[in-house]
């Protein structure tokens, strides 16, 4: 990647975030998160799919994401057959035998089982959120829309990242169009996860990609995207 379409890539990756105004930057607990078993299906261009990843971010939880990007084979037919519908975001509480459609329904959801006291912002107005969101994707054009080939992992890698941060949102793209399933970490500003997020990350912050099987950490938007396109 030539240094101008890398500086024009990075500048592109952080207008989503600057029209959302900083929203899936930071943690709003207060407490340690509980731990879950999420399954999030979603594609990352998707604007309804963008507010839900903001408040797993905001309530600091780590769950399993699963790419269905457009054209896309290996998720999208499950959502199809075990929800009824391909509609994105399509979220399953594996705990509590729960899936539901809908950014607003599962964001309540989380909020009111694994918020831990926080409430939704008392500013939050859902239709303005989601114009901004709309138009966010719009700035990304197609990027993290559509399918391309790739092999999966044997064990899905852990992506250490946040909704808001323009170096994770490149990397989730690639992701995304590759279809493969990893589990994120939320470790926005605030989160409790920090600390290990430091060690791994050698003082580089966000994004790291670890690979359990290997046991092989990749720091840094581009060192990571370079894995995954190799």
């Amino acid at each position: 990647m030539s240094t101008i379409s890398t500086r024009l890539s990075c500048i592109l990756s952080s207008l989503p975030t600057i029209v959302r105004f900083g929203k899936g930057r930071c943690s709003r607990r207060y407490t340690s998160p509980p731990k879950v078993d999420i399954e999030l299906y979603d594609f990352e261009a998707c604007p309804f799919c963008r507010l839900v990843r903001e408040t797993i971010t905001e309530l600091d939880l780590d769950v399993k994401v699963y790419p269905c990007p457009k054209g896309g084979k290996r998720y999208r037919e499950y959502v199809k057959l075990y929800g009824g519908k391909a509609q994105f975001p399509f979220m399953v509480d594996r705990e509590r035998g729960v899936k539901l459609y809908e950014s607003s329904s599962i964001n309540t959801y989380l909020y009111d089982q694994y918020g831990g006291g926080v409430g939704e912002a008392s500013n939050t107005n859902r239709r303005v959120g989601m114009a901004l969101s709309s138009f966010a994707s719009l700035l990304r054009g197609a990027s993290g829309t559509f399918a391309r080939p790739s092999a999966p992992f044997a064990v899905p890698p852990i992506l250490y990242g946040a909704e808001g941060c323009w170096k994770s949102r490149l990397v989730r793209e690639e992701l995304c169009v590759r279809e493969i399933a990893y589990e994120s970490v939320s470790v926005g500003y605030g989160s409790s996860k920090r600390a290990i997020l430091d060690e791994l990350s050698a003082g580089l912050g966000i994004p790291v990609l670890f690979l359990p099987q290997e046991e092989r950490i990749f720091r840094g938007v581009f060192e990571i995207l370079s894995f995954l396109r190799s």
